[in-house]
């Protein structure tokens, strides 16, 4: 039986809402949940816990749907410290995984990155969409000293096929010392994105990400254009970006990331959102924590992080966050949602608000997590969430010159059946579509 724990109304919402007109942007996605998953425990899992007798066994953790998955499936990336098998790395290599939470045999491991291992200290192996390429950090031994050996590639035939052995990406710009590598494409184009140092529109130099053309992959000689621009950049001067997570649009592009975000001392690190690649929109706090979360990924309504204080197991949220678009008049504007649904249960049922303003502060509503942003006209129809735990709809621009420099504001509402069989409501982050 399906039970409501809180009343709830569009009366409620709207009311509510028009009581605060004119500017809180900038809210974060609602999170129905944020834990350490006991389930992908390297300590307790029989199906992990043979790849390492490590006692820090996760150095860094993805999560990625690629074409072959179906259904519920997705494909998880591990590095893991001191990893047996797998092509027999002499520090830390990847091990690909399929996971599916609704199958018999949830977990799987796969083979697919045993070329790309080798004898060096490698690090966050990231897919592109495709499963075609993946990206990740290389650096020398120990008793070199750990020296940065660059961002590598490593390519396939398809995504049923396993990755052939790695080459370094030449002529990358601007990079930290570490890249946290990934990779996907912007208006068909494929991107590298990275971390690295920049001059922002203040003239202030900033440690954010970076995102350049990707030449020549698949090739022996792949090669960033070098003509980075910067697409995030942190919330103050002193803090710096790390480990993007890119969020794909309904044609494949790369729409906004999930970013971790250091502090000077090098202790803290917390997870922003950022819904466009535009640096000047300022990213927002998602998930804080009192050590250090990084190197992530995130499929439909799940995003995986690494947990430095408990590097037995991953960091998993579930909840919901929007992604808008940048578009001319008369082109189309693609606006996906991704939204949480729980296994086993119907999927989530995804609506977008739209609005020509922000609300001036943010209204929380009596059952729904998350804190409403703007007017909350229905604008784009109510649709369910596919397998892959997103909704897109495409809004065709007028072709009107008048209407560049517009932007509307929108925030998303979805709804899903939990495991107790609970309503569970949660709104996304703002994000904008803006005519160019």
């Amino acid at each position: 039986m399906i039970t409501f724990s809180r009343p709830f109304s569009a009366a409620c919402l709207v009311g509510s809402a028009l009581a605060s007109l004119a500017c809180a942007q900038g809210l974060p996605p609602g999170l129905s949940r944020n834990k350490v998953d006991t389930f992908l425990d390297f300590t307790t899992n029989p199906v992990l816990t043979p790849l390492t007798t490590n006692a820090r066994p996760i150095y860094a953790c993805s999560v990625h749907r690629l074409p072959s998955d179906r259904g519920s499936q997705v494909t998880l990336s591990f590095t893991v410290r001191a990893l047996q098998g797998y092509g027999n790395p002499a520090y830390s290599g990847f091990v690909l995984a399929k996971w599916d939470p609704t199958a018999a045999t949830p977990l799987t491991l796969i083979h697919d990155a045993d070329a790309v291992n080798g004898a060096f200290v490698d690090y966050n192996l990231n897919l592109e969409p495709s499963g075609r390429y993946a990206v990740f950090d290389r650096f020398g031994t120990p008793g070199q000293g750990l020296p940065y050996l660059g961002i590598h590639l490593a390519a396939r035939v398809d995504d049923l096929s396993p990755y052939g052995a790695p080459v370094p990406v030449a002529n990358v710009q601007g990079s930290n010392g570490f890249g946290d590598p990934a990779i996907g494409t912007v208006n068909g184009q494929l991107k590298l994105f990275y971390a690295g140092q920049a001059t922002n529109s203040a003239n202030v130099r900033v440690s954010g990400i970076l995102m350049d053309d990707l030449v020549g992959a698949g090739t022996p000689t792949p090669q960033a254009a070098g003509h980075p621009v910067l697409v995030s950049e942190p919330s103050d001067p002193s803090r710096y970006c790390h480990s993007p997570s890119l969020v794909h649009g309904a044609d494949g592009d790369v729409e906004g990331l999930f970013v971790a975000e250091g502090n000077a001392a090098g202790d803290r690190s917390d997870v922003y959102f950022a819904a466009d690649l535009d640096p000047t929109t300022p990213q927002v706090l998602a998930v804080t924590n009192t050590s250090w979360l990084s190197s992530g990924g995130n499929s439909g309504g799940v995003a995986i992080f690494t947990q430095r204080d408990n590097a037995q197991a991953p960091r998993v949220i579930e909840g919901a966050w929007l992604v808008g678009d940048e578009v001319a008049p008369g082109g189309i504007a693609d606006v996906t949602m991704s939204a949480y649904g729980a296994p086993g249960k119907p999927p989530a049922w995804a609506m977008v608000f739209c609005s020509p303003f922000w609300l001036q502060s943010p209204v929380s509503l009596p059952g729904v997590i998350g804190e409403l942003g703007v007017l909350p006209i229905p604008f784009l129809s109510l649709r369910p969430t596919g397998l892959d735990q997103r909704a897109d709809w495409q809004l065709r621009i007028p072709h009107a010159a008048f209407l560049r420099g517009l932007d509307l504001r929108m925030q998303g509402l979805a709804t899903h059946v939990a495991a107790d069989d609970s309503v569970v409501r949660t709104l996304t982050n703002t994000a904008t579509i803006r005519v160019r």
